[in-house]
């Protein structure tokens, strides 16, 4: 996984309710914990909800080293947000 090779340990997923995403999330997770990392936390949302901001600070209060998004659909809204709120974490996905 690059996001191990890159030194992430403690990561975050965050996946959209919806099968393609939450396929991929599941095999991430799988590989994820097959190499040794931690999973601090597993978020999901509705592909309908335009507003990440309840997800992402649940999520970077947790504080990962990373975060792996799967969605099947705007994934530009997702950044766009995550940036404001913190503009270093890495994103995978």
């Amino acid at each position: 996984s690059k996001a191990f090779n890159d030194g992430v340990r403690n990561i975050a997923i965050i996946t959209e309710e919806e099968e393609y995403s939450s396929l991929v999330s599941e095999n991430f997770e799988g590989e994820w914990k097959r190499l040794g990392g931690t999973l601090i936390v597993h978020e999901t949302r509705l592909p309908t909800d335009p507003d990440f901001k309840t997800t992402l600070l649940k999520t970077l209060i947790r504080k990962p080293d990373g975060i792996f998004f799967s969605a099947a659909y705007d994934s530009a809204a997702f950044l766009k947000q995550l940036r404001i709120l913190d503009k270093k974490i890495p994103v995978y996905g």
